[in-house]
């Protein structure tokens, strides 16, 4: 049988196809295996180094001041204001709790001395990394940084809390959000 006409061009397009793109079958490849290991580097980093800083002695907001002032490069716009914004106002009526209550990067205000990234998702254009607290080698606290990389670098967008009884996606931002309503209508 002979091949004509269109029907032979689509064949030959099809060949080249397979001949030059064969990485298109492939599930992920080592660029992706790069993008995560780069990230699970980057979470790892930044939680050993939060741990050094001093939380784990107790929960307060002096240990979130640290990040943001050590390493604001780290965070996303919006997560950086209204972590500063939470921050400042609890600063301006240090006798009442106005904000926030636990740390956020530790998702507890008794954090065990070790946290450790388990796994990696991508989702759509950023990725949430499961990281757990370790105490006597057992798994406690479970919280999940979510990251973009802009510019070559990683940047912490938000932190995830999993499941709770009011919402299926507890998280960092929409706390802020929630704690203080007034902020975004200022906002925009």
């Amino acid at each position: 049988m002979q091949l004509t006409g269109p029907i032979r061009l689509f064949a030959a397009g099809f060949l080249l196809g397979i001949l030059f793109f064969p990485q298109s079958t492939q599930p992920q490849t080592s660029s992706d295996q790069e993008t995560e290991e780069s990230c699970q580097k980057f979470v790892q980093a930044f939680y050993d180094w939060y741990l050094a800083s001093g939380p784990q002695k107790k929960h307060s907001s002096r240990s979130m001041d640290t990040a943001l002032r050590q390493k604001p490069e780290v965070f996303g716009a919006e997560l950086f204001r209204l972590l500063k914004e939470d921050r400042d106002e609890q600063a301006n009526d240090p006798g009442e709790i106005t904000g926030i209550d636990f740390d956020p990067f530790l998702n507890s205000q008794d954090p065990s001395d070790h946290f450790s990234v388990v796994g990696i998702t991508r989702k759509g254009s950023s990725y949430w990394v499961d990281v757990r607290g370790i105490r006597s080698g057992k798994r406690q606290e479970h919280v999940i940084p979510e990251l973009i990389q802009h510019d070559g670098r990683w940047i912490l967008v938000n932190f995830h809390y999993g499941k709770n009884k009011w919402t299926d996606d507890a998280n960092l931002l929409s706390i802020l959000k929630e704690l203080h309503p007034d902020r975004e209508k200022n906002s925009e």
